[in-house]
């Protein structure tokens, strides 16, 4: 058994009583180029934008995210897969990713998914062991269909096709009604003709309210008002410092 586990945060804290060995996602793909059509080439849009906006170095990216990708194509036909995911946007679209990965190695794996328990969905960092423990046996079955159209909402996401998303999430992916949330959420990104979008609507408001508060303080208010998106503190500074500069 091999769990996916969507950071290393849960990795740390992982419940040693489970079997299995584990492997981790480290990616923010909601953030970001992530065109390519093969592994080794979304890498490497990943690598160039990530040393453009965040500095990081590209051997830093292939030894710690890369290669973890590497090994998930490399799971023997046969072994049971399980992914731990949130249901937010940030999560999800690591999860397509990665099911996207699964599904290109062409290899036959029972797969399941993990969530956190009701009234925790956002953050597995909510739960004890015991908590995980029971996330991990109320796991939900992913078909080979569904791998499939997981695979398929990957590629929508990449080419920014909301139409898409949405028929996959209403037709062969409607049993996971977190789906229809996130891709709301994954539109509120998007700028109307006024130029912003309506999740920079929600920032600013939140500046407007608030014009003595610094970023920790906003971004606090903004991951307790708006936990759909999942954003981590670099990629909510960048959409906070675009809207502070605007006029």
């Amino acid at each position: 058994m091999v769990h996916i586990l969507n950071g290393d945060a849960l990795h740390d804290r992982f419940p040693e009583g489970l079997e299995g060995r584990t492997l981790v996602a480290r990616e923010c793909l909601v953030d970001g180029d992530v065109m390519g059509n093969t592994l080794k080439e979304v890498s490497q849009s990943r690598e160039e934008f990530l040393l453009d906006v965040y500095g990081v170095p590209m051997g830093d990216y292939r030894e710690n995210s890369l290669a973890e990708f590497k090994k998930i194509q490399t799971i023997p036909s046969g072994e049971e897969v399980v992914l731990w995911f949130e249901d937010d946007l940030f999560c999800q679209v690591n999860l397509w990713f990665v099911i996207w990965l699964l599904d290109e190695a062409r290899k036959d794996h029972p797969l399941f998914l993990v969530r956190p328990l009701a009234g925790s969905r956002y953050a597995f960092a909510n739960l004890d062991e015991a908590g995980l423990i029971q996330s991990f046996e109320a796991k939900m079955a992913i078909t080979p269909a569904h791998r499939s159209a997981f695979a398929s909402m990957w590629k929508a996401y990449q080419y920014e096709d909301r139409i898409a998303m949405h028929r996959l999430a209403t037709g062969p992916l409607a049993d996971y009604d977190f789906l229809l949330p996130v891709i709301d959420a994954e539109v509120a990104r998007y700028r109307d003709e006024s130029g912003i979008s309506p999740m920079e609507h929600a920032v600013k408001e939140i500046i407007v309210q608030d014009p003595d508060g610094d970023f920790p303080a906003h971004f606090a208010t903004f991951s307790h008002n708006h936990p759909i998106y999942g954003l981590g503190d670099l990629q909510f500074k960048r959409v906070w410092d675009e809207v502070k500069e605007r006029p």
